[in-house]
C-alpha cells in the first residue's frame, strides 16, 4: 500500500449532489447517488486518476469488473460520511479477474479468503492503514517476493 494523493476539488457530480440535499432532514446517502452513471462514473474515474489505476489497497490494476468504491470510514459507523471525497478510496474486489499466484507463475482467481480491499470491514476489526495518511516516504514495508509476505519495515516505521 502507498499514499493515495487526492485531487481537489471533489468531482463537480459529488460536490451538486451533497449541496441539494444539504439542509434535507434525511438527505439521501451513497446507494441514491450511484443509481445515476452519469453521477457514479464521473467519481469512479477521479479516483481511478487519482490512484494511477490502482488498488488503494494491494495496489493490483483495477479493472471496470473487478472495482468498487470503497468508505473508509465505513458507512455503518459514520453515515454522515458516506459522501465526502476524502472519505472515497476505489478497490479491488479481489476476486472477480485473475491474478498470477506467485508461488506457482499461474493464472488463478483469488479465492474467498483472499476477498478483502473492496469488502465490508467491519466495526470489529482492529486499526487499518489508511492511503490518504501514509506518508510519501519512507515505504513502510518490506516486500518478499518468494513467499509473497508484506511485513511491516519496523525501522522505516519509527523514522515515519
Amino acid at each position: 500500500m502507498k499514499h493515495v494523493r487526492k485531487s481537489h476539488p471533489e468531482p463537480e457530480p459529488l460536490g451538486e449532489y451533497r449541496a441539494r440535499f444539504a439542509r434535507a432532514p434525511k438527505p439521501p446517502g451513497w446507494k441514491d447517488f450511484t443509481k445515476d452513471p452519469r453521477r457514479r462514473e464521473p467519481v469512479k474515474a477521479r479516483l481511478r486518476d487519482d490512484q494511477r489505476g490502482l488498488c488503494a489497497y494491494c495496489e493490483n490494476r483495477l479493472t471496470p469488473e473487478d472495482e468498487s468504491v470503497e468508505h473508509f470510514i465505513p458507512r455503518s459507523i459514520a453515515p454522515e460520511s458516506e459522501l465526502e471525497w476524502t472519505n472515497l478510496l476505489l478497490c479491488c474486489g479481489g476476486g472477480a479477474t485473475r491474478q498470477t499466484d506467485v508461488s506457482t507463475g499461474e493464472d488463478s482467481p483469488f479465492d474467498a479468503a483472499s476477498r478483502t480491499c473492496g469488502h465490508a470491514k467491519g466495526a470489529a476489526l482492529g486499526p487499518i492503514l489508511n492511503p490518504l495518511e501514509l506518508p510519501v516516504f519512507p515505504c513502510l514495508f518490506r516486500f518478499t517476493l518468494e513467499i509473497g509476505e508484506i511485513p511491516p519495515d519496523p525501522d522505516s516505521c519509527l523514522a515515519g
